[in-house]
């Protein structure tokens, strides 16, 4: 669980690189809405190709079987991870 605070720090530090900006928020005027800038939006698409380029390459050395089981193995954990009794 992470606390406003701790977000904070993080959307402070993402500003201060511009990777993102803060609007009014019209539902709650204490509370900005935070959203990519620009800069940002450019960031995190490279960073969504060269992912999908890795992705891609591990893809070729799979088969259709590993893949089914690797499903099945990461929606166990998610689920295991996400019982009330973790949180």
């Amino acid at each position: 669980r992470c606390s406003r605070q701790h977000i904070q720090v993080w959307v402070d530090a993402l500003r201060d690189r511009g990777l993102v900006r803060s609007r009014d928020n019209p539902a709650h005027r204490r509370s900005p809405l935070i959203e990519l800038s620009d800069e940002g939006a450019a960031l995190f698409a490279a960073m969504r190709e060269a992912e999908e380029v890795v992705l891609e390459r591990l893809a070729q050395e799979l088969d259709g079987e590993d893949l089914t089981v690797s499903a099945r193995t990461l929606a166990a954990l998610s689920a295991g991870l996400n019982e009330k009794e973790w949180k």
